[in-house]
């Protein structure tokens, strides 16, 4: 269960600035292994620009001090956690292709000994058809694709690399 909320500023007619939060509680169970649940609080900036060409650029760094049990022991470790994203326009007769690059990474110190770090990168896009009158309301077709590219590594040896396609239509 997560919850994000935020507050923003319009810094200037293409230039948003803002303060998020962002509220978490999650259960993990690996195989053969105990179950680790965490609760978090992040909080840090995040902003919006809308580029001369009108692609968009927005982003976030947070940080908090997420409270982890395992195997009922209680520890309070740190988090951080940035993002970028790049987001382009481009207009055609009916349609709306938005492509888009985006780069994550995340920290965590579970306790004093331990780090896991991940990184990801997604490439996508979306389009966005016009939208068409109809005698029940307005329609409007919609699709998206993605890939992520992920890394994943900690200080217990482990080490992950993996790649997830989606698609969605509507």
């Amino acid at each position: 269960v997560s919850l994000i909320l935020g507050a923003e500023t319009d810094l200037s007619a293409t230039t948003t600035l803002g303060l998020m939060a962002y509220i978490g509680d999650s259960t993990v169970t690996a195989p053969g292994s105990p179950s680790v649940d965490r609760t978090e609080l992040l909080v840090g900036p995040y902003f919006a620009t809308t580029l001369g060409n009108g692609d968009l650029l927005s982003g976030y760094l947070t940080y908090g001090q997420p409270q982890y049990t395992i195997a009922n022991a209680v520890t309070t470790g740190e988090s951080y956690t940035a993002a970028l994203t790049w987001t382009g326009s481009v207009e055609r007769d009916g349609a709306d292709l938005a492509p888009f690059v985006s780069v994550s990474a995340r920290r965590e110190m579970p306790n004093a000994t331990d780090r896991i770090d991940a990184t990801i990168l997604t490439i996508g896009s979306s389009i966005n058809g016009d939208l068409v009158a109809t005698d029940r309301g307005v329609r409007q077709l919609f699709g998206r694709v993605e890939m992520d590219f992920g890394d994943y590594s900690d200080t217990l040896g482990t080490a992950i690399r993996y790649s997830a396609p989606r698609a969605g239509l509507g």
